[in-house]
């Protein structure tokens, strides 16, 4: 589905910053895709033939095995997916699905490495979020190694609220599990207090962020870099 106007590029901070006289030259080589929760948008070991530029919604870098995945990584409309292809691999690193549905601007592979070569100001806003990309990796490390469930499950919703503006996440307990690495009835102990605390409110599929504030308050460290 190709893009009826420009608006639609508005969304995604890296292509929002770029010129308009240098998005115009982008123009014919964007296509506007639908993102469903699960969707894989890369796999390690797996020749990355598309990038993706989101607009909507978000997705999760995992690492570790098939069998034993925890989430080290959130990509939305700050960023893309694909990186690795532009500091020189030709294949993903770790998987990265869709865990909120939404929508996104993507490019071939090779389409996006000629621009690189050409557009200064694209290669300078990719550069600028790979550096915003490393820090939420080593942020990660440090949070997964030194926070409670607690801390990072505050941090997790505070950079999913980011994300999608909103104060409404739907995610299930079985999803928060796997991002943070943990039991779910460790997350469900986590959420409880919370809910309890008038944090946050706790439905099926559904967080709803109430106290911003105290969100930030208990991530602490975690989330304040």
């Amino acid at each position: 589905m190709r893009l009826p106007d420009r608006e639609a590029l508005s969304r995604n901070q890296i292509l929002s910053a770029i010129p308009e006289a240098d998005l115009e030259r982008l123009w014919s080589h964007f296509e506007l895709v639908r993102l469903a929760v699960g969707d894989n948008l890369a796999r390690p070991s797996t020749r990355t033939d598309y990038v993706y530029f989101i607009e909507k919604g978000f997705a999760s870098v995992m690492a570790g095995s098939p069998r034993s995945q925890m989430e080290v990584a959130l990509i939305g409309r700050e960023g893309m997916v694909g990186l690795p292809l532009v500091l020189g691999a030709s294949h993903a690193h770790h998987d990265c699905f869709v865990q909120v549905a939404g929508v996104a601007q993507r490019m071939a592979a090779e389409n996006l490495l000629f621009a690189i070569e050409r557009i200064p100001a694209l290669r300078q806003q990719i550069l600028l979020y790979t550096r915003s990309f490393i820090s939420q990796l080593e942020q990660a490390a440090f949070a997964n190694g030194r926070c409670s469930i607690g801390e990072r499950l505050a941090r997790w919703l505070l950079m999913a609220q980011d994300r999608l503006d909103e104060d409404e996440i739907p995610l299930t307990q079985e999803f928060f599990a796997l991002t943070l690495g943990v039991r779910r009835a460790s997350v469900t102990v986590a959420l409880h207090k919370f809910s309890d605390a008038k944090f946050i409110q706790h439905r099926r599929a559904v967080v709803e962020i109430l106290d911003r504030s105290k969100l930030i308050e208990i991530a602490g460290e975690a989330y304040t870099v």
